[in-house]
């Protein structure tokens, strides 16, 4: 090895043990705990503010506008709408109750910093609903997840963030309408007449939902689940992920994939659809369906498979429109009986 070499190799690895010292005694007079090595302020101030009961003077929105918290609504057994956050020198809220309409929105001064490293504490904004509200709830995140449960009788319900999860659950609303940029939509026991999720890159999962007129769903690029999912039609689009759907009740269901698979199990016989399956690059599994059927089923892809099945039994299976069905080996005759020995002559 050559002397510049070696000092080059020498002067890096002082660089290096110098690093791991300074780091190790930053984390010692920190007294060996990570929140403390935060340069977020910890100067955090709770808030709540309780509006006027409901019995009073109903009100018919709730409006939430937030940059970077997370949000949790929930119900509640009393008669006031109330709502807790957290501020500090640099995250501030405006709260106002104007015609009905409550807004809460949270705003946050930039800060540029050789080290940032954000708060370990949970500064989540609450916002606690009568069961009684009928109102809408209209929720935009620019960073944060957001979570409801247990909300019964919304006229609306709208949750929208740039990089989060949503996560609904226990709800009854007239629409629900869903989007996330980064992020998961995963809504279980909902009641509604139209739901809408939209996601850029992301997972869709829908479980036990009812909706009386339409479910659709878009993703870019992410899978969907659907598990029990009954309504009148059914839309969902994806451009790379797999689409997976079980007991599935609908009029009207279309799955349409770019790249990705389609697997659907639908209630009832398929003689009761009329069946549309194709795909692009990949194998088709479907029954033949009915001509005449009220009920219609349409999957397609570009590049993947496309399962269909029906839990009334594929009552046309064997003349299915199946593009390259499965194939299974005969099963090779059994050898005959060796011939018995001729009994000996006396």
């Amino acid at each position: 090895m050559s002397k510049g070499k070696k000092t080059l190799l020498i002067v890096a690895t002082v660089l290096v043990v110098s690093g791991c010292a300074i780091s190790f005694g930053a984390f010692a007079a920190a007294g060996f705990n990570p929140e403390n090595l935060s340069t977020e302020s910890r100067s955090w101030t709770p808030t709540t503010k309780t509006f006027r009961p409901e019995a009073e003077n109903p009100h018919t929105a709730i409006v939430l506008r937030d940059e970077g918290q997370n949000v949790r609504i929930e119900a509640t057994d009393g008669d006031a709408i109330e709502v807790t956050y957290w501020t500090n020198e640099r995250k501030r809220f405006d709260v106002t109750d104007d015609g009905g309409t409550i807004t809460v929105k949270g705003s946050r001064e930039s800060y540029i910093g050789i080290m940032m490293i954000g708060s370990f504490e949970d500064h989540t904004t609450v916002v606690k609903v009568p069961r009684s509200y009928a109102g809408t709830l209209d929720v935009d995140l620019m960073s944060g997840s957001m979570d409801m449960t247990g909300l019964d009788g919304l006229d609306s319900v709208t949750a929208k963030t740039a990089s989060g999860d949503v996560k609904l659950a226990r709800l009854v609303a007239n629409d629900i309408t869903t989007s996330t940029a980064s992020g998961n939509v995963l809504i279980s026991n909902a009641r509604c007449s139209q739901l809408s999720a939209t996601t850029m890159s992301g997972n869709v999962d829908l479980s036990d939902i009812e909706a009386s007129e339409i479910v659709k769903l878009d993703t870019t690029s992410g899978s969907q689940l659907l598990r029990g999912v009954s309504t009148l039609a059914l839309d969902a689009h994806i451009g790379s992920g797999d689409i997976l759907a079980t007991n599935v009740s609908a009029v009207d269901a279309k799955f349409d994939a770019v790249s990705g698979s389609v697997s659907a199990s639908f209630v009832g016989s398929d003689r009761e659809y009329v069946i549309e399956a194709s795909s692009a690059s990949g194998s088709v599994y479907a029954p033949a369906g009915s001509a005449t059927a009220s009920r219609r089923v349409s999957a397609h892809t570009m590049s993947g498979d496309v399962t269909l099945t029906f839990s009334g039994g594929d009552a046309s299976s064997s003349e299915s429109n199946a593009s390259n069905p499965p194939s299974f080996p005969e099963a090779p005759e059994a050898p005959k009986a060796p011939e018995a020995p001729a009994a000996p002559t006396l």
